[in-house]
């Protein structure tokens, strides 16, 4: 597959669905060593950013379960 019909297609699926990142990392054997060393850390990189961003939902959606839980209803008692 040429890369400029898989970069396109990588394009059209981002377009198409809303806040949805999609990446994709294919090192082709053309690339100098250097490069890949590069593009490589550049991956890891977007993953720790992807890891952050899903601990950080996950810490919203646990403080909203706690604040739920220890809300307190006032009860007038006669």
């Amino acid at each position: 597959m040429l890369e400029a019909d898989e970069s396109s297609r990588t394009e059209e699926r981002q377009e198409s669905r809303e806040r949805e990142i999609a990446f994709t990392f294919r090192i082709p054997r053309l690339i100098p060593r250097e490069a890949k060393v590069h593009l490589r850390a550049a991956r890891r990189e977007m993953l720790l950013a992807v890891r952050s961003m899903l601990d950080c939902a996950i810490d919203r959606l646990e403080e909203r379960e706690q604040e739920s839980q220890t809300r307190t209803t006032k009860i007038d008692i006669q």
